[in-house]
């Protein structure tokens, strides 16, 4: 007796591993970038990878404390002492009849910068760098949809895969709702 052996075609789950795996390598220098920049804008009021630099800047005379920090551009500036001439500040100081403002501030090394401008890339400021930030955007969620096709449900694996998923949406909606 002669057995027919069925020629296997190509399912879903081999399209979702090719199309993974290509999407993946793609976006692999792309997603460790905004990795690193992720980790770096969490903790961007420590001193976490900066270095102080010493900046002067002139601006109007005769301001006030609310007004030296907004054109300053320091939301955290708090006056420490203040005279007829100067306002003195954390890490830095304001002549009120020059102008002039001595300070120093911190900055996120190189190249480390550089991946947070990606990072908090604004679409009116650079149009094409923001059309490949979205495209990487759709990207992440293409390989996030396709790792949940990789494996037939009759897989060994498939099982606590899914358990996975379910405890990483759970963990999603508790940060949510704390944030």
């Amino acid at each position: 007796m002669e057995t027919k052996t069925r020629k296997a075609g190509k399912g879903l789950q081999y399209y979702a591993r090719e199309i993974h795996r290509i999407l993946g390598f793609l976006t692999l220098g792309l997603t460790m970038a905004y990795a690193l920049s992720g980790i770096i804008l969490i903790h961007r009021t420590g001193d976490f990878m900066k270095r102080s630099v010493a900046v002067e800047q002139t601006v109007a005379p005769n301001l006030d404390g609310d007004r030296l920090a907004a054109e300053l551009k320091m939301r955290s500036l708090k006056v420490l002492e203040e005279t007829d001439q100067t306002i003195f500040f954390a890490d830095g100081r304001y002549d009120k009849a020059t102008g002039k403002a001595s300070y120093l501030k911190k900055e996120v090394m190189a190249p480390f910068d550089r991946f947070i401008t990606l990072h908090k890339l604004a679409d009116k400021q650079n149009p094409a760098v923001a059309y490949v930030t979205t495209f990487f955007g759709a990207v992440l969620f293409l390989l996030a949809l396709t790792s949940l096709f990789m494996f037939k449900p009759s897989a060994r694996h498939f099982r606590s895969n899914m358990a996975y998923t379910a405890l990483g949406v759970a963990l999603l909606i508790l940060l949510l709702c704390f944030a």
